[in-house]
C-alpha cells in the first residue's frame, strides 16, 4: 500500500517520502480486491496515524499495518474533507494516481498498479540551496531599516580595504584608476576551475542556440568587450602556472527597464572551484562609502531644480592590475563549431565581490582630489551618487547649468562618461545628451526589481509594476513578485504591509518554497495580487518643500497594532508670504507580532529615526535635535 509520512526534522526541514510495498494479503483480508487500488468511486483513502483525530475507521482494517484508512463516505466527514483540501495536485499519466495536497499532508487517488514485491534499495542524496532566495528575503526586510547613524562622510583609514587602495591604486596615461582587487591570504587556495567553466560555457551555448535573437545580443556584447579592449585573447600556454589562475564562467541576464542595454553578460565569481572556495569567497567585499539611498532620496526631493545621469559602463573604464588579471579568464566562442579562446579580463568585473567597492571607491576619489578646485561638484560626487546614478540638485537653473558642466568634465577625465541626463527643466540641457524617459530608483541593477520611478516631465514619482501570471502560487513566487516592490521612501507601506503580514503566516506554517498554498493563503494571495497593480495609478509630487522657505517643520506620527506598527513624517513649510506646502516624505510600516505596547513603544522610535533622518540638511537636523531635546525635558 502506499503510505505518505511527514517527518518534522531539529532543523526545521520536512522532508516527505512515499514508501511502497506489496500488501496483497492486507488488501484481501479487507474485503478489497488487489486491483481495485486506491481511491475507487465512493471512497478515498487517507493513511495516517490511528492517533491523527476522531476519525471513522473503517472496521474491516488491519491495524497491524500500523496505517488506518479513513471512511470518507459519511455525510458529516465529507464536509470535513473538502476543508482539509489544499491548493495542489499532480495529475501524473494516464492510468496513474492522482496525487492531492491536505492540510493532514498528501493523498494518492485513483487505481494504481501495486509493484513487484523484491526492491533493491536505493539511496539518494539531494542539496537544494535558497541563498539567492534568503538573500532576497533580507534585502526586502532592510529596505525597512531606519538609523541615525549619519551618512558615510569620511573614509576610514583604518580599513584594510581602504590603505590597500590607496597604496595600490594610480592612474594610466588615459587618466583611467587602475586598481588592485582586495585578495585574501586563501587566493593560494583556490582550486581548478577550468573543467566547471567549459560546462557552463557549452550550457550556455545550448540556450543561446535555442533562442537566436539572445545569441545575437550575447555576441554583440562580447564582440563590445573585446573591441574596447576590456579583455584580451590569450593563448593557453601564456597563463602562469606559477601564481593563483581562475576562470569565471558567464551567463546573459535581461534588463527590460534598460534603455540602452537589453542583455548584460554577467561573470560568476561565486562559482566554486575543485577546491570548494569561489573567486569571491578569497577577496574582501570593502565598506560602503557612498550615502545610502534614503538620505539620498530625501535630499533629491528638496531641490527646486533637479539632475539625474548615469555613468556609462562605470565598472569596465577601472582597470585591474595585470599581476591580477590571471584571477579573470573566460571562455568563449561564437558558436559550437569554433575552437574554444581563453580571454583575460583587464577591468573591474561585475558579478565579482570586490567590484562595487573598488568602482565606488574609483569614483569617490575623483570627489576627493577636487575639494578645494570644484567645491560643489565634489560634494554632489561625494554624497549624490548611489553606485552609477546620480540624483541631485540646485535652487536655481544657472547653479545646475554650471553643477551639469562640472560633473561632466570631472568623472570624464578619468575615463566615466556621464550620460542619459534628465532634469525637471529642460532648459538645463542643452545638448543632445539628455533623456525625457522615467529614472528607475533602485538599490542594484537587478532586471527583476522594478517600482519606484521619477518622470522628469511631469516632476512626479510613480510606481511601475508589470503582471506576473504564474502557473502555480507557493511561498516562492509570491517572495518574487512582493521583493519587486521597490519602495524606498516607503510612500507604499500601507499595502506592502499587507504583503509582508502573508509572508509571515507562511513562515509560520513551515512551508516549503515550492509547496502549494493552504485555500484561505491562495485566495488571499490571488486578491491582493489582483489589487496590487493599482498602485501603477499612484503619482506623488517630488519636491516636498516651498521656494526659499521661511520655516520648516516636521509633523510625526504613529502607531501599533497586534500584526503591525508604522510611522509616518509629515513635512510642512511656508514663505514670508504666508504660502505653505505640506507633504509625506518618509512613512514606514513594519509587520510585526508582540503585544500592542511593545509595538508603541517601536513605532514612536522609528518615527524619531526617520525625523532625524528626513532632516538632512544641516539645519534642519540642528533644529530637529533642539526641539527634541526640549520635549525630553519637558517629560
Amino acid at each position: 500500500m502506499a503510505r505518505v509520512r511527514e517527518e518534522k526534522r531539529s532543523s526545521s526541514e520536512k522532508f516527505s517520502s512515499i514508501e511502497t510495498r506489496s500488501a496483497r494479503s492486507d488488501l484481501r483480508s479487507s474485503g478489497i480486491s488487489s486491483s481495485s487500488g486506491i481511491g475507487e468511486i465512493g471512497h478515498i483513502f487517507i493513511f495516517c496515524d490511528s492517533q491523527a483525530g476522531p476519525f471513522h475507521h473503517s472496521s474491516q482494517w488491519d491495524r497491524s499495518s500500523g496505517l488506518t484508512p479513513l471512511d470518507m463516505t459519511s455525510a458529516g466527514l465529507s464536509c470535513l474533507f473538502w476543508k482539509l483540501l489544499c491548493v495542489g495536485q499532480i495529475q501524473l499519466h494516464d492510468g496513474q494516481p492522482i496525487i492531492q495536497k491536505t492540510m493532514l499532508g498528501w493523498i494518492i487517488t485513483r487505481p494504481m498498479k501495486l509493484p513487484a514485491s523484491k526492491l533493491r534499495p536505493r539511496l539518494s542524496c539531494n542539496l537544494i540551496t535558497n541563498q539567492q532566495l534568503h538573500d532576497r528575503v533580507a534585502r526586502f526586510w532592510e529596505i525597512e531599516h531606519v538609523t541615525t547613524k549619519l551618512p558615510h562622510s569620511e573614509l576610514d583609514p583604518r580599513d584594510v580595504c581602504e590603505q590597500q587602495f590607496t597604496a595600490t591604486t594610480r592612474r594610466d596615461t588615459e587618466g583611467r584608476f587602475i586598481v588592485s582587487l582586495p585578495l585574501k591570504n586563501e587566493v593560494n587556495e583556490l582550486g581548478y576551475s577550468l573543467r566547471m567553466t567549459k560546462k557552463r560555457l557549452f550550457a550556455m551555448e545550448r540556450k543561446r542556440e535555442k533562442h537566436p535573437e539572445v545569441n545575437e545580443k550575447y555576441i554583440d556584447f562580447v564582440k563590445d568587450y573585446e573591441e574596447k579592449k576590456h579583455m584580451t585573447q590569450i593563448a593557453q600556454n601564456e597563463i602562469s602556472t606559477v601564481k593563483a589562475v581562475n576562470y569565471l564562467p558567464h551567463h546573459a541576464v535581461f534588463q527590460e527597464g534598460s534603455t540602452t542595454t537589453k542583455l548584460r553578460v554577467v561573470f560568476d565569481g561565486s562559482a566554486k572551484t575543485s577546491s570548494g572556495l569561489s573567486f569571491n569567497d578569497v577577496q574582501r567585499v570593502g565598506p560602503v562609502v557612498q550615502n545610502d539611498l534614503l538620505s539620498i532620496t530625501l535630499r533629491f526631493r528638496q531641490y527646486s531644480v533637479v539632475l539625474s545621469a548615469d555613468i556609462a559602463q562605470m565598472y569596465r573604464q577601472i582597470r585591474v592590475a595585470d599581476n591580477q588579471q590571471d584571477l579573470q579568464i573566460v571562455l568563449w566562442r561564437t558558436d559550437s563549431t569554433k575552437p574554444i579562446q581563453h580571454f583575460r579580463l583587464s577591468t573591474v568585473t561585475y558579478g565579482t565581490a570586490s567590484a562595487p567597492f573598488l568602482a565606488t571607491r574609483a569614483l569617490r576619489q575623483i570627489g576627493e582630489e577636487n575639494k578645494e578646485n570644484y567645491p560643489t561638484a565634489s560634494q554632489v560626487i561625494i554624497r549624490d551618487f548611489y553606485v552609477d546614478d546620480l540624483l541631485t540638485g540646485t535652487d536655481t537653473v544657472e547653479e545646475a547649468k554650471e553643477l551639469k558642466g562640472e560633473l561632466t568634465q570631472l568623472p570624464s577625465d578619468a575615463g566615466m562618461d556621464l550620460r542619459k541626463w534628465a532634469s525637471n527643466d529642460p532648459s538645463v540641457l542643452n545638448d543632445s545628451n539628455y533623456s525625457t524617459t522615467e529614472k528607475t530608483i533602485q538599490t542594484e541593477k537587478d532586471p527583476k526589481t522594478l517600482g519606484l520611478l521619477w518622470d522628469p516631465r511631469s516632476d512626479t514619482l510613480k510606481y511601475s509594476l508589470k503582471e506576473a501570471p504564474y502557473a502555480k502560487i507557493t511561498k516562492r513566487t509570491i517572495l518574487s513578485r512582493i521583493a519587486q516592490i521597490f519602495d524606498p521612501l516607503g510612500l507604499v507601506g500601507p499595502a506592502v504591509i499587507k504583503a509582508k503580514i502573508l509572508l509571515q503566516q507562511l513562515w509560520q506554517l513551515q512551508i516549503d518554497w515550492d509547496e502549494s498554498l493552504p485555500q484561505n493563503l491562495h485566495s488571499e494571495w490571488k486578491d491582493f495580487s489582483t489589487h496590487l497593480m493599482a498602485l501603477n495609478k499612484i503619482s506623488v509630487e517630488r519636491r516636498v518643500i516651498n521656494d526659499r522657505p521661511d520655516f520648516v517643520q516636521l509633523h510625526g506620527f504613529s502607531d501599533a497594532s497586534e500584526r503591525a506598527y508604522g510611522a509616518c513624517i509629515y513635512l510642512r513649510s511656508a514663505d514670508r508670504f504666508g504660502n505653505r506646502d505640506g507633504h509625506e516624505p518618509t512613512p514606514k510600516f513594519l509587520s510585526w507580532s508582540k503585544k500592542d505596547l511593545l509595538n508603541l513603544v517601536n513605532a514612536v522610535l522609528i518615527g524619531v529615526r526617520l525625523a532625524f533622518n528626513a532632516s538632512s540638511s544641516a539645519i534642519l537636523r540642528k533644529s530637529f535635535l533642539s526641539e527634541l531635546s526640549k520635549e525630553l525635558d519637558k517629560e
